[in-house]
């Protein structure tokens, strides 16, 4: 994902969310790694769902912190044989959490917002409804913020017009 028409102040929200493969998930804990943009942001905010609708994830294990430029450990589980949620079936989504982030200023250039199964303590990963670690066979993706290059045109379109005055200013007085 690409986020652009930024401006300073603008808040970015960022959706993690788990989608089940064929094996279903019964589980997911990822960590954001937002290191690129850490220097350009006044504030990180973070929530966990605790309940996450319909109640197919409905536990979570350790806590979610946040230490710069990391917050580690955004989960949810199903304890399926206790009766305590069901697990993602295939084919379908859960959200495990949201990251906001305030711009304070804007750089030219690509930042990216990183997430991952990469997370201190081996609490991160994923895991399908066979209780099985698929997170190497995992998908992750990250956004990424661009902010272009302030654009030529407004300053071309001003030489542009400048030059046709000049030009009938000069015509006109050619004329007289």
């Amino acid at each position: 994902m690409t986020i652009s028409s930024l401006t300073a102040s603008d808040y970015i929200t960022l959706a993690i969310i788990i989608t089940a493969g064929t094996g279903g998930v019964v589980g997911g804990g990822v960590s954001v790694d937002y290191s690129s943009v850490l220097q350009f942001i006044s504030g990180v905010d973070f929530r966990r769902f605790t309940t996450v609708s319909p109640d197919w994830l409905t536990g979570h294990f350790g806590g979610t912190s946040n230490l710069p430029p990391f917050i580690d450990n955004i989960n949810a589980v199903a304890v399926p044989y206790t009766g305590s949620g069901s697990g993602v079936p295939a084919d379908e989504s859960a959200y495990l959490g949201t990251v906001s982030f305030q711009m304070d200023q804007l750089v030219v250039g690509t930042n990216e917002i990183a997430v991952g199964a990469f997370g201190p303590g081996g609490m991160d990963g994923i895991g399908d409804l066979a209780h099985l670690n698929i997170t190497s066979t995992t998908t992750f993706n990250s956004a990424f913020i661009t902010v272009p290059e302030p654009s030529a045109l407004p300053a071309l379109g001003s030489g542009i017009a400048m030059l046709a005055l000049l030009y009938r200013r000069r015509r006109y007085s050619v004329k007289r």
